[in-house]
């Protein structure tokens, strides 16, 4: 049964998502995103200079692990599923205007779904910045728990680009769905294009 919420783009099919490999049209339309305030630091180079640094999904051998997922044909959101030595690592993004809309739970759900199925028996992971309540709020909705302490990370795009340093959060997923408390560290989407990279603890 389906549910239309006003004038976004929400006409949910609750029971039934699929999410698709990426393709290269759909490349070029997360590139053309561009999130508001605090969020703007997820706001990606052009398509034709990731290609030039082979960054996330514009390389070759990374596009692979990328999946989109599209309904009434418009581009919802996408998946990175990037298999690491101490488990998977997901990462979601969802087009800035659906952004508050729950479209992430659902696609961290589908996202889970299939890293289960393409990887069963390992370990699931999101990394993620410390100040994005909405995040942490999305992640514990689908059985995430924080993991440890924050710790500090920096974050590279490409020569001559602003390298980004800030508090990180490791969440994993548990059996069972976590409870929030008071005391549990917000988080938020930053390093789900690019993948984990190398952390300083504090």
């Amino acid at each position: 049964m389906s549910r239309t919420c006003g004038e976004s783009l929400c006409t949910e099919r609750m029971n039934w998502m699929e999410l698709i490999p990426i393709t290269e049209l759909d490349k070029q339309e997360i590139c053309g995103w561009h999130y508001q305030g605090l969020y703007q630091i997820y706001n990606l180079p052009s398509y034709a200079e990731m290609k030039v640094s082979s960054m996330g999904f514009a390389s070759p051998e990374k596009e692979k692990n990328f999946y989109v997922w599209r309904e009434t044909g418009h581009l919802i959101g996408y998946v990175n599923l990037l298999e690491k030595p101490d488990g998977i690592f997901i990462g979601i993004g969802i087009q800035p205007t659906l952004c508050g809309q729950h479209y992430g739970r659902r696609l961290l759900t589908e996202a889970v779904r299939l890293a289960q199925e393409l990887y069963p028996g390992k370990t699931l992971y999101l990394e993620v910045r410390t100040w994005n309540q909405r995040a942490v709020r999305c992640y514990e909705h689908v059985g995430f728990v924080l993991d440890g302490a924050p710790y500090t990370q920096t974050m590279h795009r490409s020569e001559g680009r602003l390298s980004r340093r800030g508090r990180t959060c490791l969440f994993v997923r548990r059996q069972r769905r976590a409870h929030r408390s008071s005391g549990i560290w917000p988080v938020s989407l930053l390093t789900f294009f690019f993948g984990p990279q190398r952390a300083t603890p504090r």
